[in-house]
């Protein structure tokens, strides 16, 4: 098994829809900063109440992702793609569309 090493951060991600929206919202805007996105685990999920209604989602998550190795970033320099579906947006639209 080859060794792996992964890095963590927070992110809040919001949504006036949903919960779920707000995850997706948080998932895709740093998918496209930040390859190899692995995992997320949702810490806490605050909100904002206006005239008595909720009017945002927030939450807030725990977001993992790889750190590459030399041989895995020169792969990606050689124009090496990555097989179809292995994306995070792509395992992230499988879990959403329930077909997982």
């Amino acid at each position: 098994m080859p060794d792996k090493t992964c890095k963590l951060i927070e992110l809040v991600g919001v949504s006036e829809e949903s919960v779920h929206q707000a995850i997706r919202n948080a998932v895709a805007r740093t998918a496209w900063s930040l390859k190899g996105l692995d995992w997320f685990k949702v810490t806490e999920v605050p909100g904002l109440v206006r005239e008595g209604q909720v009017s945002e989602f927030q939450v807030k998550l725990k977001v993992g992702f790889r750190t590459f190795s030399e041989d895995e970033v020169r792969g990606a320099r050689t124009g090496r793609r990555r097989k179809r579906g292995s994306s995070v947006r792509g395992r992230l639209r499988a879990w959403t569309d329930g077909s997982r």
